[in-house]
């Protein structure tokens, strides 16, 4: 596919931020830069894979619906990592977008990736 539009929609804490950018979408891997991190997201099946990284820190997560699963979040500075329980509530995979709704640290958040050509 190439180069994609994205939209990003996070909502947490009644708030909802969004986010137009550009990004790569190929072989079932999208990427694209999102406040000064660049974010990688691989569809696997009805998984999805996400690394959000900087120059600071690099977090993994899991997303599989109705399960939980860990996160890992590395500071680069002090080599230290920091596990981190996830649960899965809802994940919807469909053509050119994924809805992410989660638990983490007793507080729900969604997450919604739009990508279009």
């Amino acid at each position: 596919m190439g180069q994609v539009n994205v939209k990003t929609t996070l909502i947490f804490e009644g708030k909802t931020t969004e986010n137009n950018i550009q990004g790569n979408f190929m072989d079932k891997k999208l990427t694209y830069e999102e406040n000064n991190s660049l974010v990688s997201i691989l569809i696997d099946g009805e998984t999805i894979n996400m690394t959000v990284e900087d120059k600071e820190h690099i977090l993994n997560l899991t997303f599989k619906n109705g399960e939980s699963t860990e996160g890992i979040y590395t500071l680069f500075s002090t080599n230290s990592q920091i596990h981190m329980d996830i649960f899965t509530k809802q994940l919807q995979i469909e053509d050119n977008c994924i809805k992410i709704i989660y638990i983490f640290n007793s507080e729900e958040r969604t997450y919604e990736i739009e990508y279009e050509v």
